[in-house]
């Protein structure tokens, strides 16, 4: 028995290999179509979409893209090892803090993840977008509450933050920290 599973494996994957030359030129050739045909410049200016009022570069719009997708992934309760998981993140929050800073902070952090994000080490990259969405829910979520919240000392000595000082926060961080010590 185990031989003719053997040999029905083999006889599949030789199949397989016929047709594989064929596939893989077709797949690569369909792959350079359609990054023509939809894939702008890094030097275009995105002008659709939630964030298109930002102004942002091709280049910059993919990179926020990117964190937006890493964000998604660290839904993922697997990635303890890595990184505390986000497990109950909200887009528009990440929207909103990006469309109320405005063109130029935005573009600002951006530039900073794409400094990590060349650095090829992708474990910083995905710490330090978490760490940026912790800041993001600090500012927005109303399950976070300060101390004094809701009495009239509130108002006077503990606000909430404001978009600009997590944006300041957030640039202020030493990216070229360890890996070990960053923010979780």
């Amino acid at each position: 028995m185990r031989i003719l599973v053997g040999v029905c494996i083999i006889a599949a994957l030789a199949l397989l290999g016929c047709y594989l030359p064929d596939n893989q030129e077709q797949a690569v050739q369909t792959f350079f179509e359609n990054s023509e045909s939809s894939d702008m410049g890094s030097d275009e200016i995105v002008t659709e979409g939630i964030f298109s009022s930002l102004k942002l570069y091709a280049s910059e719009h993919r990179l926020l893209v990117e964190i937006k997708k890493t964000l998604i992934s660290l839904k993922d309760p697997n990635y303890r090892d890595v990184v505390r998981p986000v497990s109950d993140y909200n887009e528009e929050y990440f929207n909103k803090f990006f469309l109320d800073l405005g063109s130029e902070q935005s573009k600002d952090l951006i530039k900073l993840f794409i400094m990590v994000k060349n650095e090829q080490n992708n474990n910083k990259f995905m710490r330090i977008v978490r760490w940026l969405y912790s800041c993001i829910e600090e500012l927005y979520s109303l399950d976070i509450k300060y101390s004094g919240e809701g009495s009239h000392e509130y108002n006077r000595n503990m606000p909430r933050p404001t978009a600009y000082e997590q944006y300041l926060k957030v640039k202020r961080y030493d990216y070229n920290s360890p890996v070990s010590i960053l923010p979780t």
